[in-house]
């Protein structure tokens, strides 16, 4: 189960942050071209994410509790998978931020895959797979800006996303089936 995790838990960290780097060039060919409302919309649409994010974690946890913690990574990956194949289709810049808070209702990956393995580690080993974890975690936040980077640059901003959202959608894949 650690083993699966946290080769998921890296690619869906790394394919939430593949997008960082180019966001505000996106922003720009969906029509802003003021730079400073290119910065004020970068800055709305990473926001809107968390606030979603930080509204529903509660909710996602009690229904953890009550109808399993795998079902919960399941949501979050799949979830996190259309919405961001989703925002490679959006003609306007008031459209990427709304896919934005739908992303952070439905995503949280890591509080998801947290809970699971909090769960299903032996109590004397729980230390080591929730140390373990957040290393997927780091590694994923370190290599997927990069990445999209170099994605964004090669194949452009909008096959970027599909790209991510195919990420996820093998993400989800890995942890349905082991």
């Amino acid at each position: 189960t650690l083993s699966t995790l946290w080769v998921t838990q890296f690619i869906a960290v790394a394919g939430f942050s593949f997008v960082t780097p180019f966001v505000p060039y996106y922003i720009q060919e969906l029509g802003v071209t003021d730079l400073a409302q290119v910065g004020l919309w970068a800055g709305l649409v990473t926001a809107a994410q968390a606030v979603s994010m930080a509204l529903v974690a509660p909710l996602w946890g009690a229904l953890a509790d009550r109808y399993g913690r795998k079902l919960m990574v399941l949501r979050a990956t799949f979830g996190g998978a259309v919405i961001l194949a989703l925002m490679g289709f959006v003609v306007n810049v008031q459209q990427l931020m709304v896919l934005r808070f739908i992303q952070g209702i439905f995503t949280g990956t890591v509080p998801a895959t947290m809970a699971l393995v909090a769960s299903t580690a032996p109590k004397e080993r729980s230390g080591m797979a929730m140390g373990s974890l957040q290393t997927a975690v780091y590694l994923g936040v370190s290599l997927g800006p990069l990445l999209g980077g170099i994605s964004g640059d090669a194949f452009g901003y909008r096959p970027s996303f599909w790209i991510t959202g195919a990420l996820l959608f093998v993400s989800g894949l890995l942890v349905a089936a082991f």
